[in-house]
């Protein structure tokens, strides 16, 4: 659960949902759960620096 992390960082990467069925790749997929997927919220979360 993510929720606990709240105020405490400024991204926290989880899950939030229980009860998914289906082989893992695919419960990884529907949950955001793929390393492409999750270095874009790093990426994303990376403070921007001007050239």
């Amino acid at each position: 659960m993510t929720s606990g992390w709240a105020g405490l960082v400024d991204v926290a990467l989880g899950i939030d949902e229980f009860g998914s069925s289906g082989s893992g790749p695919d419960v990884l997929t529907h949950l955001g759960l793929t390393a492409p997927a999750l270095a874009e919220r790093i990426l994303d979360a990376l403070p921007r620096k001007e050239l």
